[in-house]
This record gives C-alpha cells, sequence and structure tokens, in this order.
C-alpha cells in the first residue's frame, strides 16, 4: 500500500509538473503568435512601403530595401520554426499527460474496492468504477463536486475526523453502517489516506 501510495505521488507530482509545462508552453504559444501576427502585419506594410520606394527610388536605394526585406523575412521564418518546435513540445506533453491519466484510471477502475478522490475540505473528485458499482450508483456526476462527510448521515463526524487524521497523521479510519444510493444496507470499513 505503501508503494502504490508513493507511486500515486509520484504520478501525480509527474502530471501537476506536466500540466505546468503545458501551460507555460500554452502561454509562450500564444506570445509568439500575437508577436509573429504583429511582424507579419508590419513585414506586409513594410513590403507595400518598400515595392513603391522601389518603384520610384533610384536602384541603389532599391537594393537596401530589398535587402531589409530579406532580413525579415529571414526573421519570419527562424520564429515559425520556433514556433513549429514549440507545438510539437506542447503536443508531445499532451499526449504524455493523457498517457498517464489513462494509465492512473486503469489502475484505479482495476481495484476491487471503492475508491474516491477528496479534496481536503471533502468534495468528492473522482470515485472508481467498481466503486460506482458498490454505492450502486448510475452517474458518477451525481456524486462528483458534493460532500463526501454528509453521505454518511449520522456518522458525518466519524468521515469528518477520517479526513483531518490523514491529513494531520497520515491515516483516518472508521467503521459505520451506510446504505447504497439504490437503499442496499451495508457496513463499510473506510481508510482514508492522503495523496
Amino acid at each position: 500500500a505503501r508503494l502504490s501510495e508513493g507511486l500515486g505521488k509520484r504520478v501525480m507530482d509527474d502530471v501537476r509538473a506536466v500540466a505546468g509545462e503545458m501551460r507555460a508552453a500554452e502561454d509562450t504559444l500564444l506570445t509568439q503568435r500575437a508577436a509573429q501576427a504583429r511582424l507579419a502585419r508590419r513585414s506586409a506594410l513594410d513590403f507595400g512601403v518598400a515595392r513603391l520606394l522601389v518603384a520610384l527610388a533610384l536602384a541603389v536605394v532599391a537594393v537596401s530595401v530589398e535587402r531589409n526585406f530579406e532580413r525579415r523575412h529571414l526573421i519570419l521564418t527562424q520564429e515559425t520554426q520556433a514556433r513549429a518546435a514549440a507545438e510539437r513540445q506542447a503536443l508531445a506533453a499532451a499526449l504524455t499527460l493523457q498517457q498517464i491519466e489513462t494509465f492512473n484510471k486503469n489502475i484505479l477502475d482495476h481495484s476491487g474496492d471503492c475508491i474516491q478522490v477528496l479534496e481536503p475540505d471533502g468534495r468528492v473528485v473522482l470515485v472508481n468504477r467498481p466503486g460506482l458499482a458498490l454505492l450502486e450508483v448510475d452517474d458518477p456526476n451525481g456524486l462528483v463536486g458534493d460532500s463526501w462527510t454528509t453521505t454518511w448521515l449520522d456518522d458525518a463526524g466519524l468521515a469528518r475526523q477520517a479526513i483531518d487524521d490523514a491529513i494531520a497523521k497520515g491515516e483516518g479510519r472508521f467503521h459505520a453502517f451506510r446504505p447504497t444510493v439504490k437503499g442496499t444496507p451495508k457496513w463499510w470499513d473506510v481508510i482514508v489516506t492522503p495523496i
């Protein structure tokens, strides 16, 4: 159990790190796209002015303007290549994140236990597939976002204490009676651990 907690923590840390990198890559990409749009507008205007000057100016001026255009074209090409590289990195990060999420979901869904991921305040974030079956829940969206502690009715205090103990001591436990959503009576042995 400690090994899977450590693996789960490392995987979640990796997921958070990849998500942070993806947000940073998206921000960088958006900044680059805005700069490229400004550069493209500026280049188009410069190109129009350059063509007018070439038509009206001496051959020496025309050569200077053409060199300037070539330099800007080179810069634009380099920036476009950099943007493409950033997009490839963002896509690779997104694929890695998707693979990690699929892996985590498979681990949770292949457990025979009811596993619920909670926020520290007790709100339900996720319930695994076997958990939905044990709770006799047809629609998981009916649980996500709800207060887990209040579902324990008269034992809500025990549930809250288990969360507090998990946060403070690394594990909280309690035993309580709670019928399923469809009314099937069940006794539950509950362990709450931080991830």
